[in-house]
């Protein structure tokens, strides 16, 4: 049939003819079958038609292109079905944007974040990545969540990252860190009037933060950020939303010296790192170790988070070695203790003054004499 590809042509050997003029009937025959045969054939997409009674179209040879840039091609692949199959696809009765399942988070978590630390030149520098680990693009989305900058509002608005964002902690900022001392800072976002601003917090005396309304310090970049429970940011921001996005532990043998790259950078789903106050204003501490522990014969630790060892030294008196190190030694230590006999329990700082990963405590009887307990159960708190 004369198409090529698209574009009909009459039959070989016919031309225009005069109106009310004698035609060879071969010419006539051959124009009536090619439109007999026209019509009588299922045309592919590109003619006008749908290329099969069931529309099948191979995934090559199928896309959607931008009606505005027709650079920008959605193109589907079947490749990756097993053979036979056939999986169907449905749409809501809404308007939306098409996302992955697996990006998707049922606690209205980031999708597509991860973080990125790294130090050079005495400073650190902290940069919002996708999961590929390349920077944020129209074709590598970072998405963020955001609580409402109203307090009374539960609304939740979703900002988009579309190109490289990274935040730096200049050489001599201390970000109120101590010296040779691990330090747990908290990276978060602010939505400023939809405006992303990365930033980062030391959270004060060790306490954690979640996602809420607050305002930030200009870092500066002249090395003078140096305040403990202080949001610092490139650009400062006053009483705007902001959400936790991760977790730096690090250590500096010189506070503010960045030398020594993270032991651990965490990136976070919304559900996990810190509270710096609850509604009514007042702080909130959490455990930062504890500690459940049989002291009768034989002793054994029974449960607990973040200890190492728990060594006897004789009757009633114990050295607690915590996992990870308390901010400093100012930590506190609630306890309680239990079995026949036994009275109460107390620090023995002046045997052994604590330090930030160890402890030592005595259990005594009403007498004053020391004693094993059944029980000895402690929470420290920093």
């Amino acid at each position: 049939m004369p198409r090529s590809p698209s574009t009909y042509s009459l039959p070989p050997g016919t031309t225009p003819q005069q109106p009310n003029t004698v035609i060879s009937s071969s010419m006539f025959n051959a124009f009536a079958d090619d439109v007999a045969q026209t019509f009588n054939t299922v045309q592919p997409v590109v003619y006008g038609g749908t290329g099969t009674n069931d529309l099948k179209l191979s995934d090559a040879d199928f896309g959607i292109k931008d009606s505005v840039d027709p650079t920008k091609i959605i193109q589907f692949d079947a490749g990756t079905l097993p053979t036979a199959t056939t999986r169907t696809l449905s749409v809501q009765n809404k308007n939306g944007t098409i996302a992955l399942i697996s990006d998707i988070e049922s606690n209205n978590g980031p999708v597509n974040l991860s973080i990125v630390a790294s130090v050079a030149a005495n400073a650190l520098t902290i940069s919002i990545k996708g999961f590929d680990g390349n920077d944020p693009s129209s074709s590598n989305v970072v998405s963020i969540p955001f609580r409402s900058v109203t307090p009374s509002s539960g609304d939740i608005e979703v900002l988009t990252i579309t190109s490289a964002t990274s935040f730096v902690v200049s050489s001599g900022s201390t970000l109120g860190t101590t010296n040779a001392v691990p330090a747990s800072l908290v990276v978060v976002g602010f939505n400023d009037a939809g405006t992303f601003r990365l930033g980062i917090i030391n959270p004060a005396n060790g306490k954690l933060v979640l996602d809420g309304i607050g305002s930030s310090t200009a870092e500066g970049g002249a090395g003078s950020a140096d305040s403990a429970g202080v949001f610092y940011t490139s650009t400062a921001v006053s009483a705007k939303s902001y959400a936790v996005v991760g977790n730096i532990q690090i250590t500096q043998a010189v506070a503010g010296t960045w030398v020594t790259a993270p032991s651990s950078v965490q990136t976070s789903d919304s559900s996990s790192v810190a509270i710096d106050t609850i509604s009514s204003g007042l702080p909130v501490s959490v455990s930062r170790a504890i500690l459940k522990y049989k002291g009768t014969a034989p002793r054994s630790i029974q449960g607990g988070s973040n200890i190492s060892t728990v060594t006897p030294n004789g009757a009633g008196d114990f050295t607690i070695v915590m996992s990870e190190p308390m901010p400093d030694t100012n930590y506190t230590i609630a306890g309680s203790v239990g079995g026949s006999g036994v009275f109460g329990w107390r620090t023995f700082d002046d045997a052994m003054p604590r330090t930030t990963t160890s402890f030592r405590v005595t259990v005594y009887n009403s007498s004053g004499t020391q004693i094993d307990p059944a029980t000895l159960e402690l929470a420290v708190f920093a």
